[in-house]
């Protein structure tokens, strides 16, 4: 991942279309985007691969949108982070949804605490990000309104008897979530106070 970022970086700055001194910011930009890529697109084929593909664009839409806003634990190297990603959906796919699958009670636990941990913990602010305290609160703020809409939306899908393996997947998305600010909370994670 890094030497592809290296290398797309080297091509812009060879064409003058970036300045050698953004060089840093480019890899960290390219890698980022790698790694999402490449996260995005193992979760899609493992889900066409186990015949959840519709279900899994609702956890992924739900999981990544919180998590952007979030937080939560981060592992030490991009493939930890890959490997970690695959197998947590993959035991989500094959050993939880089933698990859970129309308990709705079970659902409206993963609600509630998914609910509480982005309310009082989220959002976590790892040491790759540093976030200032202006964009803290700006996570804090949209995170809360998001999983606020995130659970509306499983609601009035539960009322409206819709799919029961979406909503399954929709109530993962911020379960998995909330597991993530815990285990940063956990790990020790968190950078307490902004460092300029």
């Amino acid at each position: 991942m890094n030497s592809l970022a290296n290398y797309l970086t080297k091509c812009l700055i060879t064409n003058d279309l970036v300045e050698k001194e953004q060089e840093e910011e480019y890899i960290y930009g390219f890698e980022k985007l790698l790694g999402k890529v490449l996260n995005y697109t193992a979760l899609v084929i493992l889900s066409i691969y186990c015949k959840v593909f519709v279900p899994g664009i609702f956890f992924m839409i739900v999981f990544f949108s919180l998590r952007e806003r979030t937080g939560g634990y981060h592992a030490k190297t991009a493939l930890r982070c890959f490997v970690g990603t695959v197998v947590c959906y993959f035991l989500m796919i094959r050993i939880v949804a089933p698990a859970i699958m129309g308990k709705h009670f079970i659902y409206a636990m993963i609600a509630v605490i998914s609910i509480f941990a982005i309310f009082i913990f989220a959002p976590v602010n790892h040491p790759n990000l540093l976030l200032d305290e202006q964009e803290i609160e700006v996570c804090r703020q949209s995170s809360r309104w998001l999983v606020i809409l995130v659970a509306g939306c499983i609601w009035i899908a539960c009322v409206l008897q819709a799919r029961e393996i979406c909503v399954t997947y929709a109530v993962m998305g911020m379960g998995m979530n909330a597991v993530l600010i815990f285990m940063a909370k956990i790990a020790g994670q968190e950078v307490k106070e902004y460092e300029a």
